[in-house]
């Protein structure tokens, strides 16, 4: 088990011998495997958390960018088919990641035990938000800015905005182009959870993730905007681990 992980690019897996469910992470736009480096430490011992690491980041920098769901989620399937057979399994993503895990989950034949998508309103939904994937630089920037997430003296840091901006341009394509398609719910439940300012995926909208299962949904709401799982990471995980128990 762990040698196929040891050798697959696309996951950065924190060994657990004593594991019996694995946990899927699947990043925000912009972010990497690394944003979940510390989330074993909040996590029941016997969870396991392998963390998506896309490409033109981390080890990965040097990888061409995908700018469309479609091959992105061909690509992780033909990633992750040989390890999710291996134990049982959860999804959990936040914006981006929570569009690209419940994509993934209709592209496989065995499904997660369960779903977690966060910051982001249910995919059935027309673009509500505006399109800024192609905006000049200062605009871009500006769009970033209000979204929030992004440490300021990483903004004020050229070095390193040249080298994120590309990979943030690509991830914003990914979801500024993506386009729903009409398909029967999944047989796994979902828990869906919001920031309350969050102004991108409302109470309501966030709601709407109950057509896509055919088992148990929830919802919750939690302080903060759209980066409530890092201020509020200590009420995110109480419901995280709740579900989780349900599934060791």
């Amino acid at each position: 088990m762990k040698k196929i992980i040891a050798r697959n690019p696309w996951l950065l897996c924190h060994e657990n011998q004593s594991a019996s469910l694995r946990l899927f992470c699947f990043p925000y736009a912009g972010g990497s495997a690394t944003v979940f480096r510390k989330w074993p430490e909040y996590l029941p011992e016997n969870v396991e958390v392998c963390a998506i690491q896309l490409p033109g980041r981390g080890s990965r920098l040097r990888e061409p960018l995908h700018n469309n769901m479609s091959d992105l989620v061909a690509d992780l399937k033909v990633a992750i088919t040989d390890i999710i057979d291996e134990m049982p399994f959860v999804f959990v993503g936040h914006s981006m990641g929570a569009l690209t895990a419940f994509e993934l989950c209709h592209s496989l034949e065995t499904l997660p035990q369960h779903l977690f998508v966060s910051g982001f309103r249910a995919p059935q939904l027309p673009m509500r938000s505006k399109v800024i994937f192609d905006l000049p630089e200062n605009e871009f920037i500006e769009e970033l800015k209000i979204l929030g997430g992004m440490q300021p003296q990483i903004m004020a840091n050229r070095e390193l905005m040249n080298l994120l901006l590309p990979v943030l341009r690509a991830d914003f394509r990914v979801c500024d182009t993506y386009s729903h398609k009409q398909r029967s719910a999944i047989d796994c439940g979902i828990t869906a959870i919001g920031g309350i300012q969050d102004p991108r995926a409302t109470k309501d909208e966030l709601q709407m993730w109950t057509e896509h299962t055919t088992e148990n949904f929830a919802l919750h709401m939690l302080p903060g905007d759209h980066f409530f799982i890092d201020m509020y990471a200590n009420l995110y995980f109480e419901i995280l681990n709740r579900e989780l128990y349900n599934h060791l």
